[in-house]
């Protein structure tokens, strides 16, 4: 999940963003970056999803021993009044929201511990305490790694669980039917599937022998992308994790840079 710009023999990580138009070229726009801090922890925030009626996904806590991690949504209107409204899977110790539809689904994962090597589960949430479990029976990993990551304004989820070995292995979600179809490209080694569309359009990233590669999944149709001159040892580092109507995604990728 980094960028790192230059080349020297002493490299430092930086974290660098970027987008990707794989729709015509939007014309430029300026933005006003607002600073989000819940009260709760005023040292550890991070917002992960947002609808187009501006209601916000996040979680508090950075999920080391003692400081778990606690769900939350807010809003555009909200975060001026320091107003969030927990989130949290019954019974779990920590709760990750992650995405959030323009119905207002909410998706994310959940764990019922805070020791530092902890299982997760995926769940999904209608309304205000009405929450769904959801496991993919094909996860094998000790300890047990199964999270959604994603959801369209059709109730589809994406996210991904982990075998044996701790591989990670992608998949979509239907809400309504409980179906999981995998996502999987026949050079992975390892996908996982962090954003859709309303096109049922799939991002995300996979591993294979040249490096960690973005990549587009249109129908079962795949488009590999690197962001281009950012290798690290050799190896290809592109990340996507968000995905709009418009066919932008966003994500990050790493090289070395001069100090």
């Amino acid at each position: 999940m980094r960028k790192l710009i230059g080349l020297s023999s002493a490299a430092a990580l930086a974290v660098v963003g970027f987008s990707v138009a794989i729709s015509p070229a939007q014309a430029q726009t300026k933005y006003t970056f607002t600073n989000v801090s819940n009260p709760a922890d005023p040292t550890f925030n991070q917002l992960l999803g947002i609808n187009n009626s501006g209601t916000i996904a996040g979680y508090n806590g950075s999920g080391v021993p003692g400081h778990p991690n606690q769900g939350y949504t807010t809003s555009i209107t909200d975060i001026t009044t320091n107003t969030f409204t927990p989130e949290n899977f019954p019974g779990s110790v920590q709760t990750q929201v992650t995405g959030i539809n323009s119905k207002g689904y909410t998706v994310g994962f959940y764990s019922p511990t805070n020791n530092g090597s902890d299982s997760n589960w995926g769940f999904w949430n209608k309304t205000a305490g009405s929450y769904t479990a959801v496991f993919n029976p094909l996860t094998t990993s000790t300890p047990s790694v199964n999270q959604l990551l994603g959801l369209n304004s059709s109730g589809i989820a994406v996210g991904f669980y982990n075998t044996s070995g701790r591989v990670s292995q992608g998949y979509t979600y239907d809400l309504t039917t409980g179906v999981f179809t995998p996502v999987s490209d026949p050079a992975a080694v390892s996908l996982t599937a962090t954003a859709i569309n309303n096109a049922d359009e799939v991002a995300g990233f996979f591993t294979d022998s040249a490096g960690t590669h973005g990549f587009l999944d249109k129908s079962g149709v795949f488009t590999t992308l690197n962001d281009p001159g950012f290798t690290f040892n050799g190896l290809d580092t592109t990340q996507i994790f968000g995905l709009n109507n418009k066919g932008l995604l966003v994500g990050d990728a790493v090289g070395p840079r001069a100090l």
